[in-house]
C-alpha cells in the first residue's frame, strides 16, 4: 500500500514538474510593433501610443518600458489595456512568465534586428519651378508629374530622366486652379477661374491637345475640383460657387445635371472606383452628401448608335 502511495507521489511530483517547465512556454508569442500599438503577447500590458502623450522614442525601447513599469499604473506609455487572459495573473503564473523571459530574450534580440527600418526617404531630387504651384499629380503608370501653377501654364516632367517635358507644355488663357488625372491617365482635367466664363478643360496627356469643355459651374473666388467617374470614366463632376454639383457626359460635354442639396460653395467631390453610381461631395456648409443614381430610374445600357 505503501509502495502505491509512493509510486502515486512520485508520478504526481513529475507531472508538476512537467507542468513547471511548460508553462511558461505556453504565452509565447512573438512580441509584436507596428506604428499604431505596441502589443505584448503573453505579458500584463497593451500600451496605445499617444494615449497619455508618453515619450517618444525608438519602439524597443518604448515597449520595453511599458513592460517593466510595473510600480507605475499609467506606465509612461499610455492607457494600459486587458487583453483576453493576460492582465491580473496570479503570482504564480507571473512567476512562471519570468523563468521563461531568459529563453523569450534570445528570440526577442533577434526579432529587434528585423523590425529596424531598412529604408531611410530623403529627398531625392528637386525641380525648381520659379513660380507658385497649385496643385499636381502623378500620371498612374507612374512615369510623368503633371503640375499646374500661378503662370497659367500645365507643365509634364519626366520622372525617370527628372527633366521637364517643355514640348508638352499647356498654357491656358486663365488661371488654373486644379488639377484630376482619368483613371488610364490619358485625359487630364483643368478646372479654370473666371469672372466672365469659368471652365473645365479636358486635355490630352500626350499630346497636349484640348479634346472638351465642361461649362455652367461657377468659380471665381475659390478652389473647386472636379473628377471623372462611372463606368470607363464615362462622366465629369464638379463642384461649384453656387453651391450646386455639376454634372456633364464626358465625351459630348452635354450638362446632364446640377444637384442642389449644399447651402454654401461645394469645393471637392471624388468618385466612388468600387462603385460607378456613386459620388461624394464636399461643402463649406459642413456637410458631406454622397450621391448615387435612385433606384426607380431605369438606367438604358442599350449603346448609342
Amino acid at each position: 500500500g505503501r509502495a502505491g502511495q509512493g509510486g502515486d507521489g512520485e508520478s504526481q511530483g513529475q507531472d508538476q514538474a512537467q507542468q513547471q517547465q511548460q508553462s511558461p512556454q505556453q504565452p509565447q508569442q512573438q512580441l509584436r510593433w507596428d506604428p499604431v500599438f505596441a502589443a505584448f503577447a503573453g505579458t500584463e500590458a497593451i500600451a496605445i501610443d499617444g494615449a497619455s502623450g508618453g515619450a517618444a522614442g525608438p519602439p524597443d525601447e518604448r515597449m520595453s518600458d511599458a513592460v517593466n513599469d510595473d510600480d507605475d499604473d499609467d506606465g509612461g506609455m499610455g492607457t494600459r489595456l486587458q487583453p483576453s487572459g493576460g492582465i491580473g495573473a496570479e503570482e504564480d503564473d507571473e512567476e512562471a512568465d519570468r523563468s521563461g523571459a531568459g529563453d523569450r530574450a534570445g528570440e526577442e534580440e533577434e526579432d529587434r534586428g528585423e523590425r529596424q527600418p531598412s529604408v531611410v526617404i530623403k529627398c531625392t531630387h528637386t525641380f525648381v519651378h520659379g513660380v507658385r504651384v497649385n496643385d499636381l499629380a502623378v500620371t498612374p503608370d507612374g512615369k510623368t508629374l503633371v503640375v499646374i501653377c500661378t503662370e497659367r501654364k500645365v507643365r509634364f516632367y519626366d520622372l525617370n530622366k527628372l527633366s521637364e517635358m517643355e514640348e508638352r507644355q499647356i498654357v491656358e488663357n486663365e488661371t488654373p486652379t486644379s488639377l484630376s488625372l482619368s483613371a488610364d491617365g490619358n485625359r487630364l482635367l483643368v478646372n479654370i477661374s473666371s469672372a466672365s466664363q469659368p471652365q473645365i478643360h479636358a486635355w490630352d496627356v500626350h499630346s497636349s491637345t484640348l479634346v472638351n469643355r465642361y461649362c455652367g459651374q461657377r468659380q471665381i473666388r475659390f478652389v473647386i475640383r472636379s473628377c471623372f467617374g462611372g463606368h470607363e470614366d464615362m462622366f465629369v463632376v464638379s463642384g461649384s460657387e453656387d453651391n450646386n454639383v455639376y454634372l456633364w457626359n464626358r465625351h459630348s460635354g452635354e450638362l446632364l445635371a446640377t444637384l442642389q442639396g449644399h447651402t454654401k460653395t461645394v469645393n471637392s467631390v471624388s468618385w466612388c472606383p468600387a462603385h460607378p453610381a456613386l459620388f461624394v461631395s464636399a461643402s463649406d456648409d459642413n456637410t458631406i452628401r454622397v450621391w448615387g443614381a435612385a433606384r426607380e430610374v431605369a438606367v438604358d445600357s442599350t449603346p448609342p448608335p
